[in-house]
């Protein structure tokens, strides 16, 4: 059983990607290894294969000249289907790669933005407070005369107290 199963593994590394980090299993390397990488922080980078002594290597490179040292193969055909799973994998990636830092900093924005739009909401609700309060006021005073007319007959209630219709047609 044991034969049956190791004859029907593939020689190409699974790759996937999930939530921007790209995952490899290479089980048929000289030494297995899963092997992952933020692809959200990577800004340029390049796998390629480097063959030395025999041994195809799979590395990663970056503009600074650094290399990084994914997985070592027996033969060179086994690096490159492995390189070309990768490729596959990267090719049928969709939607944005952002890191975690990127997506911590949109969250903080995004809080910024909301208190701000709370705090210009409760503002502008107390002006208009204000405001309706002001009017209602003006509304509810009674306005008053300038001056008294000499030639009416009408009683003067200076106390305010209420007179009767007839008084004050009376006064006209």
């Amino acid at each position: 059983m044991l034969k049956y199963f190791q004859q029907n593994t593939q020689t190409a590394a699974p790759a996937n990607i999930v939530d921007g980090k790209l995952i490899l299993s290479f089980p048929k390397a000289k030494n297995p290894i899963i092997w992952q990488m933020d692809l959200g922080n990577i800004k340029i980078s390049a796998l390629e294969i480097q063959t030395l002594n025999g041994e195809a290597t799979l590395i990663l490179k970056n503009p600074k000249g650094e290399s990084v040292t994914i997985a070592a193969f027996v033969s060179h055909n086994d690096a490159v289907e492995n390189l070309v799973a990768i490729s596959t994998a990267l090719g049928k990636a969709s939607g944005r790669i952002v890191s975690n830092e990127n997506t911590q900093n949109d969250h903080s924005q995004g809080k910024k933005n909301n208190l701000l739009k709370t705090l210009l909401t409760a503002v502008g609700g107390l002006t208009l407070l204000i405001l309706l309060f002001g009017f209602i006021g003006s509304i509810s005073k009674p306005s008053s005369t300038s001056g008294t007319n000499s030639t009416s007959n009408a009683p003067a209630t200076t106390s305010g107290a209420p007179i009767s219709a007839d008084e004050f047609l009376k006064g006209q």
